[in-house]
């Protein structure tokens, strides 16, 4: 599958976990190719997000709202 593909069942996942839609977050999962998901698994559980994973919530409070 492209990669643009893949990056807009990525973008519509986050989207999805933002506004609670279960349903959308399932669907934009579920299209996503399987090694689309392992890569990104693998970059999720690498050692640097454990040692980035205490500076959340100070840059999470600090950025601005996004305007609707």
């Amino acid at each position: 599958m492209a990669d643009t593909t893949q990056a807009v069942y990525l973008e519509l996942a986050v989207r999805a976990l933002e506004n609670g839609d279960r349903p959308a977050l399932a669907g934009a999962l579920a299209s996503l190719d399987p090694a689309t998901l392992d890569h990104l698994a693998a970059v999720l559980a690498h050692p640097v997000w454990a040692g980035l994973a205490n500076h959340y919530p100070q840059a999470l409070a600090a950025m601005p709202l996004p305007r609707r």
